[in-house]
């Protein structure tokens, strides 16, 4: 065995703990991108679940509004009108000379 040949097992060794050295440093960065991927998952649940929640929060508060806006509805066709149509009479007695105001 010559030097040429020690040389040539050393490159071939030198080549393997490099390949491998590599191979594990890529094995680490999968398993933090792994890591990584497993919490982007749970934080897309939990913004999945606070957008559950606001849209049961927004259907509540739609149905109070609505609710609310058929109230008021109620009051102008119950109450107003019947009171506008009570003191409609007394446009009879109103005087002619107010109309004509220069």
């Amino acid at each position: 065995m010559n030097i040429d040949d020690f040389v040539k097992i050393l490159l071939v060794v030198s080549i393997s703990f490099s390949i491998v050295g590599i191979s594990y440093q890529i094995m680490r960065v999968l398993g933090g991108m792994a890591d990584s991927i497993k919490d982007f998952r749970k934080t897309i649940q939990n913004t999945g679940t606070i957008t559950d929640k606001v849209l049961a929060d927004y259907d509540f508060v739609s149905d109070q509004i609505k609710g609310f806006a058929s109230s008021v509805g109620r009051i102008g066709s119950n109450v107003i009108d019947p009171v506008v149509n009570l003191l409609s009479f007394l446009e009879r007695f109103k005087s002619p000379s107010s109309d004509y105001e220069d």
